[in-house]
């Protein structure tokens, strides 16, 4: 890939080599959107059915007084329910490694846990860094949700962009059944809950050789 002359949109028209054109084809234009910032946002298709997402949604409601992770007053351990993480970083693997070199093989999950956003738990998330080389965020339900946009400062580069200006932020409303793919150093934020609910499943995913160091 030629970088010296890419600009915000050159994701579109750049010559990229074959594999990367035809996985690119498979995606929306919204999906690739926001590819300029170092971000996928991903549609999962059939990948879980609205019946599966309201079990899990059950079972994170019964264990809603646990606190995994000490940014939220309320998140639940996803290995304490039966979330099919393995089938959804399956799906993701050939984008991560079309655009970080990082495929399902290379990765182990080193967090992962459920989040609500409503009037009565959650409702913003200061900014931060995740302890993870790669995050996936699954939007499992969002109901007349108003604000609570996840906000993600500066661009990331991967191996089918190259970014021309690095600063800049970029707000994302998580979708239904859509995911959020990003490196986990790249800093962000979720803003106030206006309205709404919404139910997310985060997940951190490190290179197996940095895991335990």
């Amino acid at each position: 890939i030629n970088n010296s002359k890419t600009n915000s949109t050159s994701i579109l028209q750049d010559p990229v080599i074959s594999e990367a054109k035809s996985l690119l084809n498979t995606i929306s234009l919204l999906e690739r959107a926001n590819l300029k910032w170092g971000i996928l946002h991903l549609d999962l298709k059939d990948t879980f059915t609205p019946e599966q997402s309201e079990k899990w949604i059950n079972e994170f409601e019964k264990l809603r007084n646990d606190k995994t992770n000490t940014l939220h007053y309320y998140s639940v351990d996803v290995n304490k329910t039966s979330f099919g993480w393995t089938e959804l970083l399956k799906k993701c693997s050939p984008y991560m490694k079309l655009l970080w070199g990082i495929t399902e093989d290379n990765l182990q999950l080193h967090g992962g846990f459920v989040i609500q956003y409503s009037k009565y738990s959650n409702h913003s998330l200061v900014l931060h860094t995740d302890d993870s080389d790669i995050t996936i965020n699954v939007c499992l339900k969002s109901q007349h949700v108003v604000g609570n946009h996840i906000r993600f400062h500066g661009k990331r580069s991967t191996k089918v962009y190259k970014p021309d200006q690095w600063g800049g932020q970029v707000d994302i409303q998580p979708i239904q059944n859509w995911a959020l793919i990003h490196e986990g150093q790249h800093s962000h934020e979720t803003l106030p809950l206006e309205s709404g609910e919404r139910w997310n499943v985060v997940l951190w995913f490190k290179k197996k050789e940095r895991v335990n160091k």
